[in-house]
Order: C-alpha cells, then structure tokens, then sequence
C-alpha cells in the first residue's frame, strides 16, 4: 500500500500540488492491482502529472495513440502470469523505438534483481513507495 497520498505528498501538503516542474509529465504505471494505479494516479495527479495505468504490456500499449508515448514508465516488477516489468518496459521501448525513461518498484529486495536492474540502468524502487523519493528520483528524469 501506498499509504494516503495526499497526507504524504510533501511532509507538509502544501508543496506537491505547486510542484510546477512535473506539470504535464505522462507518466505510464504499470501494476497489476488496480488499488495501487489508483494511488499512483491520485498521488501524481496532485503533483501535475498526466497519469495513464495499465495491467500489463498489452493495456499499456492501448493508453497512448499512435505516435503518441509515456514521458516516464513506472512498472511493478512482478505484473499477472509471469510477466515482470522489466521485459513490460523493455517491450514498451522496442515499440516506441525510443528509450522511454522507467523506473522499476518492487518488494523484492533481492540481489538478482538489483544486479539486473543496474546493468539495464533502471532505478529501483522498493514497496512500499516513499513518495517523496519517487517525487525526488522523476524530477532528475524530466524531459
């Protein structure tokens, strides 16, 4: 869980929604419950950003119109029948021909994916997510 997402949106609440430098940014989630793309929607909506949320690869690539793609892709790692995010998010690339920036979430604190992640150079974050470290890590991907 995420946790509230306007009670943790900047320590003080006041700050987020005037966060001007993420205004308009499409961000892409990628999760397989639809309880944590309803927080990531609520908490980005209120920070500026243009939230799309999908289950998988596939309800990803219906979000955005041809020639149209996500600024940032926010992917779960373990998504429903085998799937993880990183093969999502690589997928997702490949289509759009171009290196959309990503970042991975997961509880998995394993080593493995760590390791993976790094050489892909895709940051890691681990559930639950602290919204202000999510906040910190999209603006240093800001197009």
């Amino acid at each position: 869980p995420l946790g509230h997402p306007i009670a943790d949106a900047g320590g003080d609440g006041v700050a987020a929604p005037r966060d001007r430098s993420m205004h308009g940014l499409r961000v892409l989630v990628i999760d397989n419950e639809r309880q944590i793309q309803s927080g990531m929607r609520t908490l980005l909506g209120g920070w500026g950003c243009e939230v799309s949320a999908a289950g998988d690869y596939e309800e990803a690539l219906r979000q955005f119109p041809q020639g149209e793609r996500p600024d940032v892709i926010l992917a779960d790692y373990h998504l429903n029948e085998g799937e993880t995010g990183d093969t999502a998010i690589a997928r997702l690339q490949a289509h759009y021909g171009v290196a959309v920036p990503a970042v991975m979430i997961s509880a998995d604190r394993g080593e493995p994916l760590k390791a993976q992640l790094a050489e892909s150079g895709t940051p890691l974050l681990n559930k639950p997510v602290k919204p202000a470290q999510l906040r910190a890590l999209l603006r240093t991907m800001l197009p």
